[in-house]
């Protein structure tokens, strides 16, 4: 590899997902501190079939690698029990497959984004805080 395209693998963009209200906000920052773009998408829609497509987009559309990721931070709630499980689970998975770290964070964004410069690489998975408890009922027996 040459040393121009090592300079450009450098991991200096962090990504930020916040699903904890009536729209879904993905962010990429520069070094964590220095926006460069964002997307909303309305939770009305399939949250779990466009939220990776989405990321994806919005890398490619800025000319950025997933290689080049430093950190994930996720809002972990509360919220709304569908978007958190869907925001979290493509959050983790990511950080997971990159071996990036990931962060919750909810109002000290800015503050969120300095500390994640200190962490290299994945520890463990954020968990979300549901607004209620999940709705679960009791499968219906089948007719035979």
């Amino acid at each position: 590899m040459k040393t121009q395209e090592k300079l450009q693998l450098i991991k200096k963009y962090t990504l930020s997902i916040n699903a904890t209200g009536k729209d879904t906000f993905i962010e990429l920052d520069l070094f964590g501190l220095t926006f460069v773009d964002s997307i909303k998408i309305d939770n009305n829609q399939v949250l779990s079939s466009i939220l990776l497509e989405s990321v994806d987009g919005l890398l490619r559309k800025n000319k950025v690698k997933k290689e080049e990721l430093s950190a994930i931070l996720v809002n972990p709630g509360p919220g709304y029990y569908t978007s958190l499980r869907v925001s979290l689970t493509t959050a983790n998975i990511l950080a997971f497959g990159l071996n990036i770290p990931i962060k919750k964070t909810g109002k000290r964004v800015a503050q969120d984004k300095k500390f994640i410069q200190h962490m290299s690489k994945f520890i463990k998975p954020v968990l979300p805080i549901y607004s209620n408890p999940p709705n679960i009922t009791k499968s219906k027996t089948r007719l035979k």
